[in-house]
């Protein structure tokens, strides 16, 4: 639960940390899925893919925050993965929690076989934050492109 007066962020009594927000592949059969600490990051991921032409095919999924009981969730119910990439915050608490996320991967003998790497966004505090800035630069370029028409009166 967020509050929109206020600082308010909870969980909802009775809700599950271990099934979370997954936006699956175009394809199915991925092995790779692409880890956000909140949906709206994961969508921004995908729109991105989208505008700037990427080809990736894979699961995204969102943490609710910085916790790892998600991913280990979600790697329980899909052994067949075998890359994981931590997409968190370029913040303090991103850093920080993907080193961890990471070390726990590669010491549970469950996961040792997954290839995990870290790729915060290089613009912006994260992938929506990157998003908005993407479009916004674009949206800047087509409209210097746009050709110039000249005005006629009579």
């Amino acid at each position: 639960m967020r509050s929109i007066g206020g600082n308010l962020k909870k969980d909802v009594y009775g809700s599950d940390k271990g099934y979370n927000f997954c936006y699956p592949p175009q394809s199915p059969g991925s092995r790779h899925v692409a880890v956000f600490e909140a949906p709206i990051d994961a969508l921004s991921h995908a729109t991105l893919q989208e505008l700037e032409g990427w080809k990736w095919n894979g699961y995204r999924l969102s943490l609710g925050g910085t916790s790892h009981v998600a991913l280990t969730s979600f790697l329980e119910r899909h052994p067949e993965i075998r890359r994981v990439t931590l997409y968190m915050d370029r913040d303090l608490a991103g850093f920080v929690n993907a080193r961890k996320i990471k070390t726990m991967l590669h010491e549970d003998k469950r996961f040792r076989h997954i290839r995990v790497s870290v790729n915060p966004p290089r613009m912006g505090k994260d992938y929506n934050e990157k998003l908005l800035q993407v479009r916004e630069q674009l949206q800047t370029s087509q409209h210097q492109r746009r050709p110039k028409e000249a005005a006629v009166s009579i």
